[in-house]
């Protein structure tokens, strides 16, 4: 990877106005420092740091943070092996004679005597209104963001000023002998470093109460010199900053904070045109749940490094006492937890599995969205009447409760491979009226079919299937296991709902992954992924083998949030991506 250069465009040259301004000039060199050091940093501090927020402003709409901690070491060390090059690539020669050919400096001899144990960065002035123009997404136009809307500030503790310093003064004086001319001011005392004709965040440079800042402009060094830490104008006195850092993991080595303000306040601006092509009834009901945005305090996200892997979390937190009653009543039907067995009793060779609910508004809003436009109103009448059903009796009316999908190893089909089989199965509120509404369904789509579905009765696993049995062999059906309707694609998926001959509780990957999850939780996903990579490289999809080796120390990823929103207003949701210990 080649960092990008750090000298100016020359004048002639257009400069983008659009979010490139983010990414030019000596930001990704800046951030591959700050992502570098670390690893080093676990090997100088046992403590975990957060006193950037008290240098940035107040009104920072997206602030980032990586905050290592010495206690984390034999964690760091199962993901160093997952992520050698991420982890150590500090020592790798060809880094450092990239640095040494941008910057004129190495890592090791420039960077690592002084690093701290704190790396932030802080963005403001994203207009949100025009990033949020989804007309415009929809048309792939690119946000128009003029120069010197956005401003970013990079900031990285140090532990020996005076070799920051030199660190400082040698990359300026390299980045002089190339060409580029520098401007310097004072404030309070401290020597600000502006390179000409740049408004990256490279572009001005000094060091602050023992940290090295880079900003895309000598103000935004100033205003962090001459304001109060511990005043309000402060990220760390911004409430929506506290709330949204309290909630997430105390685990966590880095995090995303995204200020809820600006970001609703985007929403809010494009509400109308998001909803300008639905149906009356749906986009009245989500413009209802869009007041809601208001009370949006943050969003947060966190990386974590745990035993037995490596957790990605996103959160957002509302004032509860904001939230609209549209919104309210979608929580409260979001509220229940699905059962923890749904998924750990599902068969052990399931490549895939997902568990979640479908709660009683969903109905709902079919029903509703059917009623605001006559057109469709007259369709599904029709429909009905040709298959002989009632929608509501037949389907709306017990399809909600819990529910499954599982992906399995493929079989032959009618002559032909097939990557993988699968089924869904939900667990019904009135199983009576669903086993009456499926049959009808299934009698109606035969009838339109002319009598060529075939479906028949068949034994798998024990349980009786309507099955599709052309060769005597039942290629899918569906059935009844337990309280469960399962609908299945190939003979494998219906044994597999019907009878496992092992479960996903006995998987080392699923326990790993699973414990780590929120309990209870809303819904669960788990993928086997060696399986899952074997039957990609299997059929053609994974054809590079250096993907593969890259991807092997991971065993399986799970993923789960909780159901609804707890009593502080934060709605949770984690990934986690489970290593091998080998």
């Amino acid at each position: 990877m080649e960092l990008p250069p750090v000298s100016p465009l020359p004048s002639d040259t257009p400069k983008p106005k659009n979010m490139m301004l983010l990414i030019g000039g000596g930001v990704v060199a800046l951030l591959l420092i700050a992502v570098g050091a670390a690893a080093l940093v676990l090997q100088l501090t046992g403590n975990r740091s957060n006193t950037i927020p008290q240098l940035v402003a107040g009104d920072t709409q997206i602030y980032a943070a990586i905050t290592p901690n010495l206690n984390d070491l034999p964690n760091i060390d199962r993901l160093r092996k997952a992520f050698p090059e991420l982890m150590d690539y500090q020592q790798s020669e060809t880094f450092n004679a990239q640095m040494k050919e941008e910057w004129g400096v190495t890592f090791q001899e420039d960077v690592a005597p002084w690093i701290g144990a704190e790396m932030g960065v802080a963005i403001s002035g994203l207009p949100f209104e025009d990033i949020l123009d989804f007309e415009a997404l929809s048309m792939g136009d690119t946000p128009n963001v003029q120069e010197g809307d956005v401003k970013a500030v990079i900031l990285l503790a140090t532990r020996d000023e005076k070799a920051a310093q030199a660190f400082l003064d040698k990359q300026r004086q390299y980045r002089e002998s190339k060409g580029d001319q520098f401007t310097s001011t004072q404030t309070g005392g401290i020597t600000i470093y502006t390179q000409q004709g740049d408004d990256t965040p490279g572009a001005s440079f000094a060091l602050v109460r023992g940290h090295v800042v880079f900003a895309s402009n000598a103000e935004l060094i100033s205003a962090i010199i001459t304001r109060d830490p511990s005043g309000n104008e402060t990220l760390a006195a911004n409430p929506r900053f506290q709330h949204v850092l309290a909630a997430l993991s105390p685990d966590r080595i880095g995090f995303v904070f995204v200020n809820g303000e600006p970001l609703a306040k985007g929403i809010e601006a494009n509400s109308e045109q998001l909803v300008a092509d639905m149906p009356e009834a749906t986009a009245n009901q989500l413009l209802d749940q869009l007041e809601s945005v208001k009370a949006l305090q943050g969003v947060g996200f966190s990386f974590s490094v745990l035993a037995d892997g490596v957790a990605f979390d996103a959160l957002s937190v509302f004032d509860p006492n904001g939230l609209s009653q549209a919104t309210r009543d979608q929580l409260k039907d979001a509220s229940t937890a699905v059962s923890g067995d749904r998924i750990a009793n599902v068969s052990g060779d399931a490549l895939m599995a997902i568990s979640f609910r479908i709660p009683a508004s969903f109905a709902d809003q079919i029903r509703d969205t059917i009623a605001s436009d006559p057109e469709i109103a007259d369709q599904v009448a029709a429909f009905e009447q040709q298959m002989d059903i009632d929608l509501n009796r037949d389907l709306l009316d017990w399809f909600q409760g819990e529910a499954s999908i599982v992906l399995l190893p493929g079989e032959e089909i009618m002559g032909s491979p097939m990557p993988v089989t699968g089924y869904f199965a939900i667990k019904p509120n009135d199983r009576g009226a669903a086993e009456d509404g499926i049959n009808r369904l299934i009698a109606g789509l035969e009838m339109m079919s002319g009598g060529e579905l075939g479906l028949t009765d068949a034994e798998v696993g024990g349980v009786t299937w309507s099955a599709f049995s052309p060769e005597g062999q039942p290629l899918g059906g569906y059935g009844f296991v337990g309280d469960d309707l399962v609908i299945g694609f190939g003979n494998t998926a219906l044994e597999a709902a019907a009878a496992p001959t092992s479960n996903l509780s006995s998987n080392v990957a699923y326990q790993a992954g699973a414990k780590v999850l929120p309990n209870p939780n809303g819904g669960m996903l788990f993928i086997n992924l060696p399986d899952m990579l074997a039957m990609a490289e299997e059929f053609g999809g994974m054809s590079d083998p250096e993907v593969t080796d890259r991807l092997a120390p991971f065993k399986a990823i799970t993923a789960g949030g909780v159901p609804g929103m707890n009593d502080k207003g934060v709605t949770f949701g984690r990934l986690f991506l489970v290593i091998s210990s080998q």
